[in-house]
């Protein structure tokens, strides 16, 4: 088509059980656990529609239902300008059979994916804002199947090393020590960027990783990857998460669109004059009786009726201590 602007088209996972975040995802699904004032996920979803995503699909398995509905409200209320909408998995699919499932699925609701087109694939449960317009540029310059974006670690080695050519081809994957001599080893970060070809060839079942890319790995394919230098953040855990939080609040991490240094307190929250707050957030809704609240992440709906420190008091009022 003589003219035409390649599209991108991007998915956020959004499936998984949320094992390591419990008790809090015993309450919430994690994508739509509370990080600040808007569910997890709708943070690398703002990023995505930043980037020039127009078209966005969230696969759900683990309490569908909220997460359709919380994820839907926000956009709403935010505005995005993207068409979003889901893929449910009634049984785990895994990264790369719930990818290809959700391809297919976009494909019948919008049209099939050009090949010149690029689909990007993004965590809904990290804090990472890599920069996808280079990344992309970089993807189609090379004429890339797929691209793996990078980030550095102390020991890349001690999960698995991607290990990337100096032209940016992948030499290696998921290896516990150097492969090749002039190979960067480094991690994945769990974004990806796919051309048309390389989705048609996921599999139904498994992992995106091992039951994909390293089986393109050993037929050649044009496997590339990149490096992103900028900040990564799993939280995967319940003090990861209060940590990431604080790092905010010291004003040692940045979130786009949000100021939050020392405290933050949603406009809706009530809080008795007497309450202190200290490197804490307190959520929409929250009720703050006149107590010391300390490094501690408050859920919307809560109630603190008593001093509270280095603890998430979750939306029914109960506290996980850390």
């Amino acid at each position: 088509m003589r003219g035409r602007v390649a599209a991108m088209r991007a998915m956020l996972f959004g499936a998984g059980l949320g094992t390591r975040l419990r008790p809090l995802t015993e309450r919430l699904p994690k994508p739509v656990v509370p990080f600040f004032d808007r569910p997890l996920a709708a943070w690398a979803l703002e990023h995505l529609a930043r980037s020039g995503a127009r078209s966005v699909v969230m696969n759900t398995h683990y309490g569908a239902a909220r997460v359709e509905a919380a994820m839907s409200a926000f956009v709403e209320a935010a505005g995005l300008p993207v068409r979003f909408g889901f893929s449910r998995e009634e049984r785990l699919l895994g990264t790369g059979g719930g990818l290809r499932a959700a391809v297919e699925r976009e494909d019948l609701r919008h049209g099939r994916m050009r090949d010149d087109d690029v689909f990007v694939v993004v965590n809904g449960d990290i804090l990472f804002f890599p920069p996808l317009e280079r990344i992309i540029a970089e993807h189609r310059a090379r004429g890339a199947e797929a691209t793996m974006v990078q980030r550095r670690v102390d020991d890349p080695f001690s999960l698995g090393a991607i290990e990337i050519a100096p032209d940016g081809r992948v030499v290696a994957m998921l290896e516990k020590e150097r492969v090749s001599e002039g190979g960067a080893p480094a991690m994945f970060s769990g974004v990806h960027v796919f051309s048309r070809p390389a989705l048609d060839r996921l599999p139904r079942l498994g992992c995106v990783v091992r039951d994909g890319y390293r089986r393109w790995l050993a037929e050649g394919r044009r496997l590339f990857g990149t490096l992103a230098e900028d900040p990564w953040v799993d939280l995967g855990t319940p003090r990861a998460y209060r940590d990431a939080h604080l790092d905010v609040l010291r004003g040692e991490r940045a979130l786009p669109g949000l100021e939050a240094r020392g405290g933050w307190i949603d406009a809706s929250a009530r809080v008795a004059s007497g309450a202190t707050i200290e490197e804490s957030v307190v959520g929409a809704g929250a009720t703050i009786s006149a107590v010391r609240v300390v490094r501690s992440i408050v859920w919307p709906g809560a109630s603190v009726l008593a001093d509270v420190e280095d603890a998430i008091v979750l939306g029914d009022g109960r506290i996980h201590p850390l």
